[in-house]
């Protein structure tokens, strides 16, 4: 007689739904058989339980609990003003959320300045920088940090904690959120060169983009 074993995706649904006994019962919903579904955001794969969620802000914000293709459970928190959930892996969902929102926020703060960034990933392309890119920097880009650490994995670069800032910049005409990333770092290294205090703007206009 062969064995077969289960098959994986077996395992990880059925270690989804043990976390329901887990869950505060107010905010279980009545699991039925598509409760487990398929999700994928930022480079995050894997299953999240529907009837296991937690809102706040009216409901506005949601967490439902997820487990990765290889294993890693997770929160995934949504918004209805964002195209993908945010993936954490904070244990207490309202950890989660909070991790989310701060990311969105820090996302948006970059956002409203693109025309400084595309004269940032400009003028590194064309004269290079006098700083590096970390995993951190990504994190406080607004990254999601479940997909970046999951992307550096598959890429060979665990170990590797700086990255060339032209590379990224370059990278950054094909994956936009690198963008991002290229100038959280280059605000860090403004801060950290010229011990900027707290709250002045280290960036104060695109036209001094071109001196640096």
């Amino acid at each position: 007689m062969v064995l077969t074993s289960k098959p994986k995706a077996e395992f990880l649904k059925d270690r989804l739904v043990l976390q329901r006994q887990f869950a505060v019962s107010n905010t279980l919903d009545h699991p039925d058989e598509d409760a487990l579904q398929r999700f994928q955001a930022e480079g995050v794969q894997g299953w999240i339980d529907t009837a296991n969620h937690v809102e706040h802000d009216h409901g506005v914000t949601t967490a439902r609990r997820a487990i990765t293709d290889d294993g890693q459970l997770i929160w995934a928190v949504a918004h209805p003003e964002q195209r993908f959930a945010y993936s954490s892996a904070a244990v207490d969902p309202n950890d989660a959320m909070e991790e989310a929102r701060s990311a969105w926020f820090a996302r948006r703060q970059i956002g409203v300045r693109w025309k400084d960034v595309a004269v940032l990933r400009l003028d590194v392309l064309l004269n290079g920088a006098h700083f590096s890119v970390t995993r951190e920097d990504a994190y406080g880009a607004g990254l999601c940090r479940v997909g970046v650490d999951k992307r550096l994995r598959q890429a060979g670069f665990a170990q590797v904690f700086a990255f060339s800032a032209r590379k990224v910049a370059a990278l950054s005409l094909i994956e936009t959120q690198l963008a991002y990333v290229l100038f959280a770092a280059h605000l860090r290294h403004i801060k950290r060169t010229h011990k900027l205090v707290r709250h002045q703007d280290p960036f104060p206009a695109s036209s001094a983009i071109a001196g640096i």
